[in-house]
């Protein structure tokens, strides 16, 4: 009795093929979980190479590294910390002489200390808050200045160059103060005048002597006149 020859055909591994793009899968597995993905992808589009990230952390997009700030430069601290040292050296000549080299001093110390750990922590935070402060500390360290010469003497020449320093500072101030007084006068007469009244005249003085009243003060005088008791009511009435 003959063998019969085994029928390869009913014995071959069956494949599973996508019918809408036609990719060929090992198993029935493989063909279900492709179809979802088949159905919202175009059908001619090219498969994804090997190496395209797959998570959300490796599609995101790599950004460069943000440029650091810009360096503030300290030199305008540094000058007046080298005219401030001058005081504890024992020396009056070697005191003259630092007082003398601070406008050179805070340039070569900030060239000195530009990337070290001073720089960093200390120099560059305290140049980067200082122009939100420096109208206060202008304000506040000149009478201090006033009176710590008044009470030494002795310490004027170290102190002179922050002392100037800052006489010019309030000085600036005060003539922006006085520029923008005047703008917004300017602007209240010219309305006055726009409406007929006289802005300004000239009136005498206790002393007799003539002097320019503008129409503010006018207005205030007026609400104030007859507002004081005479010296003889008072009495009268106690």
């Amino acid at each position: 009795m003959t063998e019969e020859a085994p029928d390869l055909e009913q014995h071959a591994p069956r494949e599973y093929v996508c019918e809408r793009c036609g990719k060929q899968f090992a198993n029935r597995s493989g063909l279900w979980k492709h179809k979802p993905k088949c159905a919202v992808e175009p059908a001619d589009a090219p498969e994804q190479p090997k190496d395209t990230p797959r998570t959300p952390a490796e599609r995101k997009p790599k950004l460069a590294p943000a440029p650091r700030g810009k360096r503030h430069d300290c030199s305008h601290l540094l000058g007046p910390l080298w005219t401030q040292l001058a005081r504890f050296v024992p020396s009056v000549p070697a005191q003259r002489a630092m007082v003398w080299q601070a406008p050179g001093a805070g340039r070569a110390l900030d060239d000195a200390l530009s990337g070290t750990v001073v720089d960093k922590w200390v120099l560059q935070k305290v140049s980067g808050a200082e122009s939100k402060y420096r109208p206060a500390i202008d304000l506040v360290s000149l009478p201090v200045m006033l009176m710590m010469v008044e009470r030494q003497p002795a310490s004027f020449p170290v102190i002179a160059p922050m002392l100037r320093s800052a006489v010019r500072a309030n000085l600036e101030a005060a003539l922006d103060a006085k520029a923008t007084e005047k703008a917004q006068d300017d602007k209240l007469r010219a309305k006055a005048e726009a409406a007929g009244l006289v802005w300004e005249t000239i009136e005498k003085d206790q002393d007799g002597q003539d002097v320019k009243v503008d129409l503010v003060d006018r207005i205030l005088s007026g609400w104030f006149e007859g507002a004081t008791v005479p010296e003889e009511e008072k009495q009268d009435a106690a």
